[in-house]
């Protein structure tokens, strides 16, 4: 084929879109013939065009670029004002987007040029898009490129150098990453930040997307293209210019809000929709609704998104792609699809739909009252976007303080057994009094027990209850009062009250409270040892208990306890058990921290071992193995060995991830042990950013068990610089 008949690039370019992608391969091939030049810079357009994420691929909704423009590839090496154009990057609704070099000066630096469409380019756009220059200049936030330079090329053409930004897309990103729903929710976050603060400079994105949300390495989300930012300022609302570039519709209708599909007056609101289809879809791996094929084909875009819960069920609406790919993407997300049914449905279903209702004035009247809902769920708060009923309260304050009421759950349980089993007794006794009148008084005795048992349990499960009383729960009351009642109730039945003692000595140990603790752990492993037909692994389950909680008191003698501990384990559950693994690491805690003096070797080689066997009986994440690399590392730690500790806190903090997301006090304790950890080595801001998450977490109530020492440690941070780092502000 000669060269003189071959089509121009950007002819054959807009020749290529209107066949389907499968095909263009072939098509290439018989309108190139053996012109590998000509094929190579077609498929550098059509790359390019595909990269834009749809800007071109929907039919009647966006611009599709100028045969009057240059073709991209010359204005390869072309310079722009200061800059020399290297590298297409996409081509969009209002122009081309190219990597471009900084000449002439002593430094080189990389930027994003970004040239408007020749027949875009009317007096009006022209205009605008000087207006976006000025606005963007006003910008200055970490979760927005910033605009770095603009003026017009050698034809006339207005340009803007932005910040280069080499990251991933959002969706992508999350994928990739792996990152759980709780993660996704803290990088969600910083978009709505970054949004807030173009919104509060009185700029509207209107074409917000995952293309245009990128990710850095570090985590860094960074919002690009306010190409079709719509000012908000009064003087130019409803003029007639504006209204005429109102109706150039260069959004992208998947994530445009209803006012844009009908041509209405555009808001933050917009914003507020257009995020709440990308949340929707960082939290399923499914766009919230397909794309049109067709103008007609549009009008379902102005139905109700269906909830996000949905697209790990079994039915799915319209609006959401129908896929049977639910395994995977609840993998990447850490759970299951049933799992993360349970996890979406109620207040995230409610945060995504409140986002994109069809109607501005039902949705969050702002990003800020977005944000904060979802910082509400984060915390275990009741959300804004569901209605605040008693139970649905009660049921956020358990979840809040989920360690502590699991326990009273547990002490509860064991009271309605200990009920049970009395009743059993009272009807064996009615049966013994059929058998024999002599038996009587065991039968009266038994009765007795059942009722003093169940009027306990039905006063402490009442006096939990914070509607009836009027206010909060205070656990601790709570606790206490079993405690003195289980004391003086049930002195008559050791082995009950053993086991009683045993589960508000954990309870106790949840909260902190290791005074409490060894109370009841001392008692229970007395009483259980005193028992005619003593269980000694029921006892070796006691004294841990006891073990841990003299080592936190710092008491003489815990390493002897957790050592008999041990030995009963050892011998009778063997070398490879799981328990075992967790009582060599109790005991390597009582060694480093209450022996005197410390026996750091033994603990260290304690410490591997019980580890390795944790890990090799249980291949699974466990919280106990968790526990045991936070244990170790903070003894490393304190030697000064900072780099090991840091890698073992990491691991800790990765065995955390791969566990239901629950929050405990050991999570939190592995987040602080770790910025500790951080500081110490010097890497100041990333402790100050770890250390401000963990003490985030911390629940209503409960500051007070960390300690104000870790509060004055985060303001002492925000003091400390490591190397490059500036100092804040005293």
């Amino acid at each position: 084929m000669s060269t003189e008949n071959l089509p121009h690039p950007d002819d054959l370019f807009n020749d290529a879109l209107e066949v389907a992608p499968a095909q263009r391969e072939r098509f290439l091939s018989a309108a190139c013939g053996d012109n590998d030049r000509l094929r190579s810079e077609v498929r550098s357009l059509l790359s390019a065009h595909d990269s834009a994420d749809r800007f071109l691929n929907e039919p009647g909704l966006s611009h599709r670029g100028s045969i009057s423009d240059p073709s991209p590839q010359e204005y390869l090496g072309r310079q722009v004002g200061p800059f020399r154009l290297e590298e297409l990057i996409a081509v969009g609704g209002m122009g081309m987007v190219f990597r471009a070099v900084r000449t002439g000066d002593e430094f080189r630096q990389q930027v994003a040029v970004k040239i408007i469409h020749r027949d875009l380019a009317s007096p009006l756009l022209v205009r605008k898009f000087r207006q976006e220059r000025q606005a963007l200049a006003d910008l200055n936030h970490p979760g927005i490129a910033r605009l770095l330079d603009g003026g017009a090329t050698t034809d006339g053409m207005p340009y803007l150098a932005m910040e280069f930004i080499a990251g991933t897309p959002i969706d992508r990103y999350c994928d990739e990453a792996r990152l759980s729903l709780r993660e996704r929710l803290e990088l969600f976050l910083k978009v709505c930040d970054a949004v807030g603060h173009a919104h509060r400079h009185l700029i509207v994105h209107r074409d917000l997307k995952p293309a245009n949300i990128l990710v850095s390495n570090d985590g860094q989300p960074k919002l690009l293209d306010f190409g079709i930012a719509k000012l908000l300022q009064s003087e130019s609302t409803g003029s007639a210019d504006d209204r005429t570039l109102h109706c150039i519709r260069l959004v992208t209708p998947r994530y445009a809000s209803p006012e844009q599909l009908l041509d209405q007056r555009v808001t933050i609101s917009c914003d507020v929709f257009s995020l709440g289809l990308i949340l929707y879809e960082l939290l399923t791996g499914l766009p919230a609704r397909a794309a049109p094929t067709s103008e007609r084909d549009s009008h379902y875009l102005l139905e109700e998104i269906a909830a996000p819960s949905a697209a790990f069920g079994r039915n799915r609406t319209r609006t959401t792609v129908v896929s049977d790919d639910r395994g995977p993407r609840a993998t990447v997300r850490g759970a299951t699809p049933a799992q993360l049914c349970r996890l979406l449905r109620g207040d995230l279903d409610a945060i995504v739909a409140k986002a994109t209702r069809q109607r501005a004035d039902d949705r969050y009247q702002s990003v800020e009252q977005l944000e904060s809902d979802l910082q509400r769920y984060l915390n275990g708060h009741p959300v804004v976007a569901r209605s605040a009923t008693s139970v649905y309260r009660a049921a956020k304050f358990v979840r809040r303080n989920a360690a502590a009421v699991s326990m009273l759950t547990v002490t509860i349980l064991a009271l309605s057994a200990a009920v049970v089993v009395s009743n059993v007794m009272r009807v064996r006794a009615r049966d013994a009094e059929a058998r024999a009148q002599s038996d009587r008084h065991d039968a009266i005795l038994a009765s007795t027990r059942a009722g003093r048992i169940s009027r306990l349990l039905e006063e402490t499960i009442l006096s939990a209850n914070p509607y009836r009383n009027g206010s909060a729960i205070n656990i601790i009351d709570v606790l206490n009062d079993i405690a003195q009642r289980v004391s003086g109730e049930l002195t008559d039945e050791p082995a009950l009250a053993a086991e009683l003692h045993y589960k508000l000595g954990q309870a106790y140990a949840n909260l902190w409270k290791w005074e409490e603790s060894l109370a009841h752990a001392e008692t229970a492993a007395k009483l259980t040892r005193g028992l005619p037909e003593m269980d000694e692994l029921v006892l070796a389950e006691r004294l841990v208990l006891l073990g841990r909680a003299m080592t936190f008191l710092k008491r003489t003698g815990a390493e002897i306890i957790q050592q008999e501990a041990l030995n009963i384990r050892m011998r009778r559950l063997g070398g490879e058990h799981f328990d075992v693994g967790d009582s060599k690491i109790c005991l390597a805690f009582a060694l480093r921290s209450a022996a005197r003096p410390p026996q750091f070797e033994r603990a260290e080689q304690l410490y591997k071992d019980g580890i390795e066997t944790l890990r090799r009986a249980s291949p699974a994440p466990t919280q106990r193995l968790a526990i045991g690399l936070l244990s170790y590392a903070s003894m490393l730690s304190g030697q000064g060995r900072h780099d090991e500790a840091i890698v073992l806190l990491k691991g800790a903090w990765d065995t955390y991830g791969g566990l239901p997301a629950q929050e405990d006090r050991y999570r939190i304790a592995c987040q602080i042990g770790y910025a500790s950890a951080l500081e110490r080595a010097g890497r100041f801001k990333e402790a100050r950013e770890v250390l401000s998450d963990a003490l985030r977490r911390v629940p209503d109530g409960l500051e007070d068990t960390f300690g104000d020492g870790e509060y004055q440690r985060l303001i002492q941070l925000n003091r400390r610089t490591g190397p490059g780092e500036k100092t804040a502000a005293p």
